[in-house]
């Protein structure tokens, strides 16, 4: 698992197996959204606004992309060819939510999903590289849908994009290990958070309906849970949760005489 510090940069790495944990490319740079390639030895980050790589045996960051003020990788193709990611041109403009894809050996960059009235987020690949999945808000900011797509080096219009959910607010998709459902986030950053598992069929047509997983049931979900990004492995699923602590202190009159 990879992982960044929100106040610092600092990226560090875990080791879910042995419970190591390490800081890797400790160079004073600020990191943000690391995505592992396929064989798990390197990441692939934003680094000060640029796509970086970073090796995780300790070697140095070496940048691949620096076309843009601000680039942020979310997945990386099964068969290490292709990168999806966001860029922003022009930091003093408003962000518009467009996923690139960045071929890693022409370094060419086209891309991959755009819409005019909708803006598109959080895209993950299928494990066979088929499919990627997504989030398209609405221009107006009151809905947030899941779709998926089929990859090709190209961009993929509206007309095949095909609707996963149809909740108010729908986010975080992420592919289960063998593809067969797609779990991802529900609720607003200001309401509660619940996680789904939607099954899907070999089309990616959903099928039935998506099933709470945490917080389980049908009752109220809980605020702890973040609105931030999930990750999907084979059995597990990592998440944030916010956790509030205190201390409770009693003041006392002062002793007769006591300075």
């Amino acid at each position: 698992m990879a992982y960044t510090l929100s106040n610092s940069g600092r990226l560090f790495y875990k080791d879910l197996a042995t419970g190591r944990e390490k800081e890797i490319a400790a160079d004073g740079g600020r990191y943000d959204a690391p995505v592992f390639n396929p064989d798990g030895n390197g990441l692939m980050c934003d680094k000060d606004g640029f796509v970086t790589y970073v090796p995780l045996s300790g070697g140095l960051p070496k940048r691949i992309w620096d076309k843009s003020a601000w680039s942020a990788p979310s997945d990386w193709s099964p068969d290490s060819k292709t990168l999806l990611f966001l860029i922003r041109d022009d930091l003093r403009k408003p962000f518009k939510g467009a996923i690139q894809q960045l071929d890693l050996d022409s370094l060419s960059a086209t891309t991959f999903l755009d819409d005019p009235e909708f803006e598109s987020w959080q895209a993950h690949f299928s494990h066979d590289g088929r499919w990627v999945t997504f989030n398209a808000t609405a221009n107006d900011g009151k809905s947030s849908r899941i779709y998926v797509v089929p990859f090709r080096k190209a961009r993929v219009p509206r007309s095949e994009w095909i609707p996963v959910t149809h909740g108010e607010w729908d986010d975080k998709p992420r592919f289960s290990s063998d593809d067969k459902l797609i779990f991802f986030m529900s609720g607003r950053e200001d309401r509660p958070h619940r996680i789904w598992a939607q099954k899907v069929g070999s089309d990616m047509r959903p099928d039935g309906n998506p099933v709470a997983l945490y917080p389980p049931g049908q009752s109220q979900p809980s605020a702890a849970l973040a609105f931030d990004d999930i990750s999907v492995g084979p059995r597990m699923i990592a998440f944030t949760q916010d956790e509030t602590t205190g201390n409770i202190w009693l003041l006392e009159p002062a002793k007769a005489g006591a300075k």
